[in-house]
Order: structure tokens, then sequence, then C-alpha cells
């Protein structure tokens, strides 16, 4: 491919090394929910799996042909997600063995790759305190939590951080911040001052360059951050009960109705709305699992006031 043609296929003034950014930041938030935390590590496990299918996969010119070579992929990556503690160990090991390396050495010490609760405290009295224990996996710890009586009422709050479905929302709902004080600034310039016919001819880089306003651009550039990335995670939105909205990116090209939050016509200002709706719900969900976790009803009304 050549730089036009990554230019057509990437959205807005996006560059390539953004896009990687992006897909590496979610990749990781998405294996940390599966327990994952060296992600380095579980990549260069599957490497050799995905290259040797890759090596013997012809050309893919029938939908069925492509099924079957993503259905290929699915098994590699959920067979090493259901061996990962052993694959890992293994694949640590072999390192160690093919490097030569030395737990003793002043290198491998200020790496800190290995654990200080492993050296020999007679021969090493002070190195726990020159060190940060890793802690061990989510799935350790969640199965430890599990054996603990009524952990659902004593620890409610990092019961529903457990919640992966709940976790991956509220991770996504931390755009909001990005996307929120643009989207106030916005209504307190328009509000009564624009009509929406107006506002889906005019440009926001048009009146972003007639504000002239420095502050203002910044939001903007937050706002497109996290309205982007929460459209990489939500294709459609609906709000109340209207139908489900494509959500399109915006960027300095798009209209002014596009960020103008509005409950009054299908797309557009619509689609702010429904993001606004699912952020609640989301916030709603998390403290919903929290509070149905405690024991005592009172404690309900505590927490929420």
């Amino acid at each position: 491919m050549n730089e036009n043609q990554i230019k057509d296929l990437l959205p807005g003034d996006t560059s390539s090394f953004q896009m990687i950014l992006v897909h590496w930041k979610n990749l990781t938030n998405l294996l940390n929910t599966k327990g994952i935390e060296k992600i380095q590590t579980f990549l260069n496990i599957i490497f050799d799996k995905l290259f040797d299918l890759l090596k013997k996969t012809n050309q893919m010119d029938t939908p069925g042909k492509r099924n079957n070579f993503e259905n290929e992929i699915n098994k590699i990556i959920n067979d090493t997600l259901n061996n990962k503690e052993e694959l890992s160990k293994n694949y640590l090991n072999f390192n160690k063995d093919y490097m030569n390396i030395d737990v003793n050495s002043i290198k491998f010490l200020l790496e800190e790759s290995n654990s200080p609760l492993k050296y020999n405290e007679n021969e090493y009295p002070y190195l726990k305190y020159f060190m940060i224990e890793k802690q061990e996996s989510k799935k350790l710890f969640k199965d430890t939590l599990q054996q603990i009586p009524n952990n659902e009422y004593n620890f409610p709050i990092i019961n529903a951080i457990l919640d992966e479905e709940i976790t991956s929302n509220i991770y996504i709902l931390q755009n909001f911040f990005l996307i929120n004080p643009f989207v106030n600034k916005i209504i307190d310039i328009y509000n009564y001052q624009i009509s929406r016919e107006d506002a889906k001819r005019i440009k926001i880089r048009d009146e972003l360059n007639k504000l002239n306003n420095e502050n203002l651009n910044k939001m903007f550039e937050n706002f497109k951050e996290g309205f982007n990335e929460l459209r990489n995670y939500e294709k459609k939105v609906k709000f109340g009960c209207r139908q489900l909205m494509d959500v399109k990116e915006i960027n300095n090209n798009s209209y002014l109705a596009e960020v103008l939050n509005d409950n009054g016509e299908l797309y557009f200002g619509m689609i702010i709305a429904g993001m606004y709706e699912l952020f609640t719900n989301w916030q709603n969900n998390f403290i919903k699992k929290i509070t149905d976790n405690l024991m005592e009803d009172t404690l309900k009304i505590k927490i929420l006031n």
C-alpha cells in the first residue's frame, strides 16, 4: 500500500501510527480483562502459530475460506487464553535458559525481573525494601476472593470492579471527561442562537476559525479523541426508544449540528444524546452492582447519599 491508499482508509487526519497506538491500547485493555498482563509475552506465544497458519493459507477469494481462516485464528487465541499460565511459564523458562540468565546477576536484579520474595533473605536481607513486589494474576486474585465467605457483601466495590463486562464499560466511560467540556461549551455559545437547519450547514472548522479561541480548540481535540475512541467501542447508539443510529466519525469537516446535544431529531446531535445515555447507564450499572452486593438497605442509602 502506498501513502495515499493508507490515508484513504484512515479516518480524518489520523496517522497510521496513531491508529496503531489506539489498537494497542484497546488490545491491552481487552487482554487485561482476560487476565493477560504481559501483552508482549502473549503475542510472542501466538506469533509462531499465526505465522505457520499464514504460510499454509492460500488466497482467500471466497467468504467460506475467510471464515475458516478467522475460525483458525480464534482457535489459536482461545487455546492460548485457556492455557495462558502454563504457556507463559514455559515461554519465560525457555527465554531464561536460552539467554543463560543468572538471576543473581546485577543486570537481572536491576531489571527487577524476579520477585524479591524469591531471593534468599539471609543473602539479600534488604532487597525487598528496594524492589516492588509484582502482584499475582487477576484470575488468582478472583479465585482467592471467591473462597472468602460473604465476599460479595464484605467487598462490594472490589467485586464490581472484577466484573469484566462492567469494567470494560467503566474504562470507556473515562472518555466522558474528554467529550463533555467541549459539548458544554458549544451549548453555552449556541443555545437559542442558531437553528437546527443552520447548524447542519456550518462546519466546525469554520466556527473554530471564527471564534479563534485556543482553549476551545484544545477542547475539540480532546473531544475528537474521546468521541472516536467511544465510536470504536460502540458503532451504533440510540436515544430513549428511538431507532439505532450509526455513529460517524467527527472531525474538523463535520457539521456543528453533530456536536450540539439534541433530543429532537434523529442523527446529528441525537447521537451525542445517545452517548450520554450510554454513559449514564454504564455508571448506574456499576453503582447497582455495588449496592446489590451490600447486605443491608441502610448501607445502600449511606453509599448513595
